[in-house]
């Protein structure tokens, strides 16, 4: 066999034949296919998710508590965290601002979810739908891509459809903006079609992609953004003259007004980033892949759930030996042609020997001779990344030298290849523990923690994972080129695709209905004001003996369930959970675990605007509800029940006061052009002297006095407005500060931050 390999024998098939003028094959597909398509994806996709629909209007699609439980309630709150005033704030994480940049934002799915909610739809069946639209999307772009790219129209159906019913996409159903994944090749398709004819309006459309993506789930943006500047990197060392001066400055130009829309939501990340710093690269190392989560299926998986214990729950990558077998047979083709062995042959003994090394870790009880294997690991795997591109490099060389300007199916397919295997070297993350050794940071993706913005903030880098799986569908359109040789072409690809689906085959999807809603908060709600804030208890079910969370999955179970019903009540509370863990978040379950006793509603004076707590027997085994009351009777000047519902919650108004101390301090929002309300009275003394109360400011500004008040001593509440300052970092609280002179007896209550406007109307 020749180095003109099968593949490029097959270029000219009657289904989108190009001329050898072209550059890239830019194959066209007819409106009726494009539709026959989409329709044989709808009809896989309500298939495989069929108990989705059966339960579309009764339980969530992924469930309804911690990761999951985390977006329904974006979905629900929206709308509040896009306001002007209150950008990027949520109802939750009270008294934290710009908290939607604590996680995934799932912007354009909220919205999304809200739209069907206005035309009638239920929450619960409005968030399924759009879940299962993303679904299509992914299978049906994949389908487009890999057309645009083959040539092949059930090779690439084989491909669309694939990669719509990966195991992978169904064990993670409880990360719902992972099954966003069609933004991948949806910006990979118009990034081709940029290459094919570079124009301003399919780079602007790429730039859009990646607002999209980062509208959805942050991880997904950075990803889809790296590989875009990987595929121009990786189509210059093709075809050098092709990706010149004038295409970069259409890419670069285009691309960059794409992400104007998306520049308004970036600048929260920032500022959460700068006083959360970044994460810990061990937590990338916690959440990485090893070679063997390419081997691993979910516990789900009816054929390979006995692998599950290869890798841990985000990184079960495996899609069956039959999807392998299929997408490497492309690229190993590549072995005829001559030029590129040495380089195919370097790139398997390096990359086979270094994964091994990465799978095994070998432990030896020399340092010294543990580091030279680490550092030999990080070496190999190195090598065989630049060995990758030095055949791509080659191949582009070689075609040239015979005349071949156009983008054969031989580049395509090492192209894609090149792609998978950086992306697999990716989501091994730092490799080694960091807290053992500091040659993690010279990993691929070491180097990129340290220099582009973003992946410091990654913890789960396994998930790049999903564009291995992505790149390897893709490769199974190719891999049916001489099938269209056969006379019933259709039944072989069916065939296929039926063992690979086999492969990817689960045992259920998951599927929760949401708690239900106390119906002791409808007494909250009658004497509720818009600023006031709820606290539900409890927050996590144990404390270990350091006096922190015990169990941070049950805190997030709970904590997820909170934060739904704040949202459906318009309440803002104090709880909250996030892939960011804050002070008050690891604090507060400890100082309110003993509620009600004096350490609680000493907590509870500390954060401003908490006016309510409901406590939630049911969710707290051994609750005791008869010591309960007898601990409850000793707080009645500060604790009012406002009632109990038939499910055993309790709600109660906060209406507790301190008195003026050293210690007394209260959390408020940092807005901007607010005030903060409190009400303060002095003991009675004889002739009622005036006594000063001086209000400071500690976190923004180092204990300098916004304002004095006047006391009377006349023992009367007397109520005060006092305007904050500017907030010099928005994401931190106020933290105010009561000073008064000694031997004075003052006290303050209902301590709250209201906006400017709500200011006025009370004044």
């Amino acid at each position: 066999m020749t180095e003109e390999s099968t593949l490029d024998e097959e270029s000219s098939s009657s289904q989108g034949a190009r001329a050898e003028t072209d550059f890239f094959p830019d194959y066209s597909l007819s409106y009726k296919r494009r539709f026959g398509a989409f329709l044989f994806l709808f009809g896989l996709l309500m298939y495989h998710r069929l108990p989705v629909v059966e339960h579309l209007s009764t339980a969530y699609y992924g469930g309804a508590r911690g990761d999951a439980g985390l977006y329904v309630w974006l979905t629900r709150s929206i709308g509040d965290a896009l306001s002007w005033r209150r950008w990027f704030d949520t109802s939750a994480f009270f008294p934290y601002r710009e908290t939607l940049a604590w996680s995934d934002n799932f912007i354009l799915p909220s919205l999304c979810t809200q739209a069907l909610e206005a035309l009638g739809f239920s929450h619960i069946a409005a968030y399924n739908l759009v879940l299962l639209g993303a679904g299509l999307l992914a299978g049906y772009w994949t389908f487009r891509l890999a057309y645009l790219i083959s040539g092949q129209f059930l090779g690439s159906l084989l491909s669309g459809s694939t990669f719509l019913s990966l195991g992978y996409l169904s064990g993670v159903s409880g990360h719902p903006q992972l099954q966003f994944v069609f933004f991948f090749p949806l910006v990979f398709y118009f990034f081709f079609r940029f290459v094919s004819s570079p124009s301003y309006s399919r780079s602007f459309i790429i730039g859009l992609g990646l607002s999209g993506a980062f509208l959805t789930t942050v991880y997904f943006a950075l990803f889809s953004g790296f590989a875009v500047v990987l595929l121009f990197c990786a189509f210059s060392v093709l075809r050098p003259w092709r990706m010149n001066r004038f295409a970069a400055s259409r890419f670069i130009v285009g691309v960059s007004v794409g992400l104007v829309p998306a520049a308004p939501f970036i600048v929260p990340y920032f500022d959460v980033a700068n006083i959360f710093s970044a994460r810990d690269i061990f937590e990338a190392f916690a959440f990485r892949a090893s070679p063997l989560s390419y081997f691993a299926g979910s516990e789900h998986n009816v054929l390979y759930s006995f692998t599950n214990s290869l890798s841990h729950a985000e990184a079960h990558l495996f899609p069956g030996f039959v999807f392998y077998l299929l997408s490497f047979i492309p690229i190993a083709l590549l072995w005829w042609v001559r030029s590129l062995r040495p380089y195919y042959l370097g790139v398997i003994l390096s990359g086979v020997f270094g994964s091994a090394l990465v799978a095994l870790d070998p432990k030896v009880a020399n340092s010294f001779i543990q580091s030279v294997i680490h550092g030999f690991v990080i070496f190999l795997l190195w090598l065989s990344w630049f060995l990758f591109a030095g055949a791509l490099y080659r191949l582009g060389r070689r075609e040239e030298e015979t005349g071949v300007l156009f983008v054969t199916n031989r580049s395509l397919t090492l192209l894609i290849g090149f792609l998978a295997y950086s992306f697999y070297l990716l989501s091994l993350g730092p490799v080694f523990d960091p807290r053992a050794t500091s040659l993690g940071s010279f990993s691929p993706f070491g180097i990129l923690y340290h220099i582009v913005p973003g992946f410091d903030s990654m913890r789960a880098i396994s998930r790049c994972g999903v564009l291995v799986l992505l790149f390897l569908s893709v490769q199974l359109s190719f891999s049916t080129v001489s099938l269209k040789r056969v006379r019933r072409a259709e039944v072989v690809v069916g065939l296929l695709f039926l063992f690979i689906y086999g492969e990817n085959l689960v045992r259920y999807i998951d599927l929760e209905t949401p708690q239900k809603l106390p119906t002791v908060l409808s007494e909250v709600q009658k004497v509720a004001q818009r600023e006031d804030v709820i606290m539900f208890l409890p927050w996590t079910q144990e404390i270990n003996p350091s006096g922190g969370v015990k169990s941070w999955g049950d805190f997030a179970r709970k904590n997820s369930i909170y934060m739904n019903w704040s949202a459906q009540i318009g309440l803002k509370t104090t709880n909250g959970y996030s892939g960011l863990r804050s002070k008050l978040m690891k604090e507060l379950p400890r100082k309110m675990s003993g509620f009600p006793d004096q350490r609680s509603l000493t907590t509870l004076a500390f954060l401003g605007n908490v006016r309510f707590v409901v406590l939630c027997p049911y969710l707290l085994e051994g609750f005791d509800e008869n010591y309960f009351r007898e601990e409850l009777s000793l707080y009645e000047n500060d604790l009012k029940l406002l009632g109990q519902d038939e499910d055993g919650n309790f709600a109660f108004e906060f209406i507790g006061e301190s008195k003026v101390r050293e210690a007394l301090q209260v959390l408020l929002p940092a807005h901007s052009r607010s005030f903060v309300h409190l009400e303060v009275k002095s003991l009675y003394q004889p002739n009622s002297p005036e006594i000063p109360l001086t209000l400071r400011e500690s976190l923004h500004y180092q204990g300098e006095a916004l304002g004095t008040l006047t006391i009377k001593s006349d023992g009367q509440w007397q109520g005060f407005l006092l305007p904050l300052p500017e907030p010099k970092v928005p994401v931190i609280p106020f933290q105010l500060q009561f000073e008064t002179t000694e031997g004075s007896a003052v006290y303050v209550k209902d301590v709250r931050a209201v906006p400017g406007e709500s200011s006025e109307e009370e004044m």
